[in-house]
């Protein structure tokens, strides 16, 4: 089965942030440095020889710098975060939006198909769909996710087709797999 849609920069910025967050990419592993550093000065400052009062005025400003790193860059990625990801994409691209993106759906795989690129991914390599009102999205076991846009749809019916048989697809090829129990 063959869909079609047009992607906007909204759709890869959407796919992009998902697989980040279902790999635990950067931003967590940066607020674990964070707050690596935070207690190493907390420590060098708790060992001088300054007041108690001072200690406690450089504590109370690294505690006020974290949050505020925190939520202005690293909370859920954030609209910082969501910002820089359109731009990369929009510069990558310039005037090339909406992307047309072709889906081949098929007993070997998924096929998808933008701008002469060609990549197709076997059904061993997808853990799982999960759908939501405007995508269905394809999980795969190296933690990256992949959409298809709903609009590609012209029916219900054809939608329905199409989920019928990614989930049989998918239920074949594990129930192929050996298990790991």
């Amino acid at each position: 089965m063959v869909v079609e849609f047009h992607a906007t920069v909204e759709d890869f910025a959407d796919v992009t942030r998902r697989s980040q967050r279902r790999a635990k990419a950067a931003p967590f592993t940066t607020k674990g440095l964070l707050i690596a550093a935070l207690i190493g000065i907390g420590a060098i400052i708790a060992s001088t020889r300054f007041s108690s009062w001072d200690k406690a005025q450089a504590v109370a400003v690294l505690i006020v710098g974290y949050i505020a790193v925190y939520f202005f860059l690293l909370a859920d990625y954030g609209p910082f975060y969501k910002r820089t990801i359109r731009q990369i994409y929009t510069r990558q691209l310039g005037p090339a939006w909406p992307v047309r993106v072709r889906v081949q759906l098929d007993r070997a795989g998924l096929t998808f198909a933008q701008n002469g690129i060609r990549n197709t991914t076997d059904w061993a390599a997808i853990e799982e769909i999960q759908e939501t009102p405007d995508a269905i999205y394809f999980l795969t076991t190296d933690n990256s996710v992949m959409a298809v846009r709903k609009r590609a749809f012209e029916t219900p019916a054809q939608l329905a087709e199409f989920l019928s048989l990614a989930h049989s697809c998918l239920k074949a090829k594990q129930n192929q797999l050996p298990s790991m129990r």
